[in-house]
């Protein structure tokens, strides 16, 4: 690794081991249970893949597993979002689980019409996948926000810090696969860096979720 990943993954393990302690010390766990079976992954899966890196041994492999299971958590943070934040407002729920299903409804056959060449991670029938995935979670976050926007709804800062937090560490990633798709493999780092900085202030942002009395 670099001297900036390095420095980057050492930033990101000292956030996500605060966000954890935050959690048990402020018993704030249960404000979605999927989202901290998520920093649990993340902080896990992080550590093992720099070591990984390190030592230079299986980390592609790891990566795309990794990547995977962090999508199914995501899906079912945005399901578990959506049943509490409009647990009163069951036709706005109603209508956020249309529009998830239309989501994946969409970008499955968005991902069935566009096969993909399959000669390395960026151009992957897996890479295409989870790029996919990720594009229709972060569209379903985007519409339970514009719903909370459109009906005026009052949640909890809680709820407000975690969608913001969530929006900011996956959208420039979703965009970044498309960029990577229009422009080649010459944008791929100019984006990791970028998706970095995205994440490490979705950490910050995530901070908040746990260390608020609301």
């Amino acid at each position: 690794m670099t001297l900036y990943q390095q420095i980057f993954v050492v930033v990101c393990l000292v956030l996500e081991g605060l966000l954890l302690v935050l959690a048990f010390v402020k018993d704030r766990i249960k404000i979605s249970y999927s989202f901290f079976i998520y920093l649990v992954l993340v902080f896990v899966s992080d550590s093992i893949y720099a070591t990984l890196l390190t030592f230079k041994m299986g980390a592609r492999q790891f990566y795309v597993v990794k990547e995977f299971c962090l999508d199914a958590i995501k899906i079912g943070m945005a399901l578990e979002l959506s049943q509490k934040i409009f647990k009163y407002y069951p036709r706005v729920k109603s209508s956020n689980l249309i529009g998830i299903i239309g989501a994946a409804i969409f970008f499955l056959v968005y991902h069935w019409l566009t096969p993909q060449k399959n000669l390395d991670w960026w151009f992957s029938i897996p890479s295409d996948i989870h790029s996919k995935i990720l594009q229709a979670t972060c569209i379903s976050f985007l519409y339970m926000s514009g719903s909370i926007l459109f009906y005026r709804l009052q949640i909890t800062g809680a709820y407000k810090f975690l969608m913001s937090g969530f929006l900011l560490s996956q959208l420039p990633l979703a965009l970044g696969f498309a960029i990577v798709a229009a422009f080649g493999q010459k944008a791929r780092i100019p984006l990791s860096y970028f998706n970095s900085a995205f994440f490490l202030l979705a950490l910050i942002v995530w901070i908040r979720v746990y260390s608020a009395d609301d």
